[in-house]
């Protein structure tokens, strides 16, 4: 299973974790798991500035952002995308992707 983990803070995302595999198919063939990393990939990809006041660590089967400070608006854009396209398919594919999110995002 893929654990998502956010925590907010001010009603901004203020770490995302995401790790785990979905096992859901055999390795090759797994297409929760690509579309997990897909997700995640290419929002890192689309990060602007990760130099200033973002962390990222990547690991096989983890990724951990975290912000130490204010991020530019279009970052903070990607992380609530990344998060609500992981809410998609964790809706779609309970078994497979479970999200625990600890604090209110803005609306």
């Amino acid at each position: 299973m893929i654990k998502v983990t956010c925590e907010v803070k001010n009603s901004q995302i203020a770490s995302l974790e995401i790790k785990g595999h979905a096992q859901s198919a055999e390795p090759g063939q797994d297409l929760v798991c690509s579309a997990v990393s897909a997700v995640t990939f290419g929002g890192l990809n689309a990060l602007r500035n990760t130099q200033q006041n973002l962390n990222v660590e990547v690991q096989e089967g983890y990724v951990l952002i975290t912000r130490s400070g204010e991020v530019e608006s279009a970052d903070e854009v990607v992380l609530t995308t990344i998060l609500t396209q992981l809410e998609t398919i964790a809706r779609d594919y309970p078994k497979y992707v479970k999200i625990l999110q600890k604090g209110k995002l803005k609306q």
